[in-house]
């Protein structure tokens, strides 16, 4: 059945349509052995349509993850990583790639990233990445969210991350040890599974020594701010 929204009718229009399900083997490449997906051959006559639907595992994927926060017009801290995804199992990715941490008045910092990502149960999104960084700095970030489908098209999504380091780095205000917490509420809209702004509001606190980093440079341990954004991809 196709379901479409329509602006004078708030039940909308339902289109009866039949499906055809088959499994085939496939190659992804010339150099990799099949690998068997489900195809789906879908008829809606009533609205002259045909499709597709094929069901595989994408085992290798690229990622840019960012972050950043910017305080009267001056970015503070800003990261960005470029990542290696590739899947082990049905619900799990292990990553591998670089970190690169700039902003702020400090001296800017590479890293060597690995870890995990995927679906735990209950449907919470967990990641899991290490960092290795010049002069044997080790890192670690700790992120977990869930999706609440308040309708088909507008979802909230609670946040929580913590990062931790091994040694202290003044030049950053970056104290060894759990070194800030975040946690996030995000509402977004979407227009489709690609294109969705949200707005939302933020919470974090430092600890230990990266807090006393903070306070000593005029700022205080905790904050909250408002967030807004646009979420893609492709």
């Amino acid at each position: 059945m196709l379901y479409e929204e329509d602006p004078a009718d708030s039940a909308g229009k339902r289109f009866v349509g039949n499906v055809v399900w088959r499994v085939e083997n496939v190659s992804p490449s010339p150099s990799q052995p099949p690998d068997r997906v489900v195809r789906a051959d879908i008829t809606i006559p009533e609205r002259n349509m045909q499709v597709t639907w094929t069901l595989g595992r994408n085992f290798d994927k690229l990622l840019l993850r960012s972050e950043g926060e910017r305080v009267d017009g001056d970015t503070e801290h800003a990261d960005a990583e470029l990542l290696w995804s590739r899947a082990t199992g049905p619900w799990w990715d292990r990553v591998l790639g670089i970190r690169h941490d700039a902003g702020g008045h400090g001296p800017s910092r590479t890293w060597a990233a690995i870890g995990v990502q995927g679906l735990a149960p209950y449907m919470f999104e967990l990641e899991a990445t290490a960092y290795v960084g010049e002069s044997g700095r080790l890192a670690a970030r700790f992120e977990g969210e869930y999706e609440l489908l308040l309708s088909n098209r507008l979802i909230l999504q609670p946040n929580l991350e913590a990062d931790l380091y091994s040694r202290d780095d003044p030049a950053n205000a970056v104290g060894s040890g759990l070194s800030e917490v975040e946690f996030g509420l995000r509402l977004r809209y979407e227009f489709s599974p690609r294109f969705a702004p949200y707005v939302g509001h933020v919470w974090s606190r430092k600890f230990g020594r990266t807090a006393r980093f903070s306070e000593d440079e005029g700022f205080e341990a905790d904050d909250r701010a408002w967030v807004a954004g646009i979420r893609i991809w492709f």
